[in-house]
C-alpha cells in the first residue's frame, strides 16, 4: 500500500474491509445516509493553484486539506475551486475532467488541477468513514453500556449483542469523530469525555469510524500538511475539522 501526498509514507497496514450495518432490528440505533456520488464542475484562473492537498492510498485519491482563500502574485485573493466545490478531509476524487484519477500519478493530477481553467470533478463524500449514531438506553446509566472500549483512538473490544456491536462497530477500527470533534489520535479520557457530552446534550452520541489502514495513512497525511504548510501552528484537529465544520 502506498499512501503519498508529494512524498510516501511506506509500511501501512494491509486494507481491512469496509463495514456495513447488519441487518438486525436496533430501536436505539440510527444509521446515517450512504455516501453520496456528486459532479461538479468549477472555473478558475488559468495555472492559479486549485486550493486542495491531495493523498493517494490504494490509487485511489483523498482530499486532505482545503486552503478557503489562495494567494496569488499580482492577483486578487479569491475563494479556491476547491473550496467552491465544497471539498472535505476525506473526500474521494474519482473522475478528473473526465479521466479515471487511478489512471493518474498524483503529480499529474496536481498539474490538471492547477492548469485548468475549467474543472470537472465526480467526487464521494468521505466513503471510507462509516457514521452511526447510538442512543442511550434510558434505563441503564453506565456509558459503559453501548459496549465498546476504545485505546488511543482505536476501538479494542466489542461486547457481543451490545448497541456498538448491532450498530456494526468492530474491533481494530479508528474512531474519528464523536459528532463533529475529530478524534484522531486523542486518548481515552478525551474520547470519554466527547460521549458523556453526548449523552448529556441529547441522549445520543454519533461515531464514524473507518479502517485502521486508512486512518494511519490519512492522519500521516494530514501530520504532513500540519507539519510542512502551517509548522504546527496547527493541529490534525484543526485542520480535519476545517471544512467539517463550515
Amino acid at each position: 500500500m502506498v499512501c503519498d501526498v508529494i512524498t510516501s509514507v511506506p509500511n501501512l497496514e494491509d486494507k481491512c474491509l469496509k463495514i456495513f450495518p447488519t441487518n438486525r432490528r436496533m430501536s436505539n440505533i440510527v444509521w446515517s445516509a450512504k455516501p453520496t456520488r456528486r459532479e461538479v464542475t468549477v472555473s478558475k484562473t488559468e495555472f492559479t493553484r486549485f486550493g486542495a492537498t491531495l493523498c493517494s492510498i490504494d490509487n485511489c485519491v483523498f482530499i486532505v486539506h482545503v486552503d478557503k482563500i489562495v494567494y496569488e502574485d499580482g492577483a486578487e485573493n479569491s475563494f479556491s475551486a476547491a473550496y467552491r466545490c465544497g471539498l472535505k478531509w476525506g473526500d474521494e476524487i474519482t473522475i478528473l475532467n473526465g479521466i479515471n484519477v487511478d489512471q493518474l500519478d498524483i503529480l499529474s493530477i496536481y498539474k490538471i488541477l492547477d492548469t485548468s481553467s475549467e474543472v470537472s470533478l465526480t467526487i464521494i463524500d468521505t466513503p471510507e468513514i462509516r457514521t452511526v449514531k447510538i442512543k442511550k438506553d434510558c434505563n441503564k446509566h453506565n456509558n459503559d453500556m453501548i459496549g465498546m472500549w476504545y485505546k488511543n483512538g482505536k476501538i479494542v473490544h466489542v461486547a457481543k449483542d451490545s448497541p456498538s456491536e448491532m450498530a456494526g462497530l468492530k474491533k481494530d477500527t479508528v474512531v474519528v469523530f464523536i459528532g463533529d470533534n475529530c478524534v484522531l489520535g486523542k486518548g481515552g479520557a478525551q474520547l470519554k469525555k466527547h460521549i458523556e457530552d453526548g449523552w448529556k446534550r441529547n441522549g445520543e452520541v454519533v461515531f464514524s469510524t473507518a479502517t485502521t489502514s486508512w486512518a494511519v495513512a490519512m492522519t500521516s497525511a494530514t501530520k504532513y500538511v500540519v507539519e510542512r504548510k502551517f509548522q504546527n501552528h496547527y493541529s490534525i484537529k484543526d485542520v480535519v475539522e476545517s471544512t467539517h465544520l463550515e
